[in-house]
């Protein structure tokens, strides 16, 4: 695993995240053909979802109140009366208070690793959307595919909140390929898409993991002519 050293990176960390970055394209169109990169849309379906549970969660009372409505009283008149019985003791209360307190304390739980999971969407700068981690992946890796040196990629991008990425690089270059040129390339790369294009900052410098291909150093050597005919004095003999 390598990291670059870049000089750059020690006010560009702390720098805020640019306001005016560059339109995205993407595809392989003209600089003066591509459109500009518009707001996604959020889903109706998304927005929708609130409701629609709250709808279901009715309509399956309904069905139970008139499918099973005196088993559900028998059973509400059974749990009450037991409640009753154990006013006086305390166990009833403390139950109750440790599951409502473990209730309440999984709610955080969930809305925090919602919140600082690393593969969620990242909020664009300029209040251009959001985008999904992989697909910045993705632009970043045909970046680095079109290095001479490097002939497979893999790349993961990480949410890390603030307006910061995490970027990581694993890399399969040819035998012959310098280390120093490749890392500088997925650096310029991983520079001009997150903070150029989209307009965010690089958490830390990029990781890249390089494996270089192996060497072929077999060669194919012809069998001469004159070793596989026989010689006339070995016929004479």
């Amino acid at each position: 695993m390598a990291r670059l050293p870049r000089d750059s990176y020690d006010s560009f960390a702390g720098a805020r995240a640019l306001d005016s970055a560059a339109p995205l394209r993407f595809g392989g169109e003209a600089e003066e053909s591509a459109t500009d990169y518009t707001i996604p849309r959020p889903s109706r379906f998304r927005s929708l979802r609130g409701p629609i549970a709250f709808a279901v969660l009715c309509a399956s009372l309904i069905v139970v109140a008139w499918v099973a409505w005196t088993p559900v009283l028998d059973t509400v008149a059974e749990g009450a009366s037991t409640l009753a019985e154990r006013e006086g003791d305390g166990r009833t209360q403390l139950t109750t208070t440790v599951f409502l307190v473990a209730l309440g304390t999984l709610g955080f739980v969930l809305a925090w690793w919602r919140g600082t999971h690393p593969r969620r969407p990242v909020h664009l700068s300029g209040e251009r959307g959001r985008m999904a981690v992989d697909a910045i992946a993705g632009q970043l890796r045909a970046s680095i595919l079109e290095l001479d040196e490097v002939r497979d990629a893999e790349v993961s991008v990480e949410n890390r909140g603030r307006s910061r990425v995490r970027v990581h690089a694993w890399l399969r270059v040819s035998p012959e390929a310098r280390i120093d040129d490749v890392l500088d390339g997925v650096d310029d790369a991983a520079d001009w898409l997150v903070h150029h294009r989209l307009g965010l900052l690089l958490s830390e410098p990029p990781l890249a993991d390089v494996k270089y291909d192996e060497l072929d150093l077999r060669t194919t050597r012809a069998s001469s002519p004159s070793r596989s005919r026989i010689h006339p004095d070995d016929e004479d003999a």
